[in-house]
């Protein structure tokens, strides 16, 4: 089980980091990654996890 949640948690903050990556390479503002932080995938992808 612990494995498990470990692995999930990984994956999750996988792709958290990518969009991270995203943000800058697109050289957003503090207000785009601000918005982007809180946007609909990126809510899916916690809520997801607690899931």
């Amino acid at each position: 089980m612990v494995v498990k949640v470990k692995r999930e948690y990984q994956d999750v903050k996988g792709q958290l980091y990518q969009q991270e990556e995203e943000y800058r390479r697109l050289e957003l503002s503090v207000d785009e990654i601000h918005k982007k932080r809180n946007d609909d995938y990126t809510n899916k992808v916690v809520d997801d996890f607690w899931k």
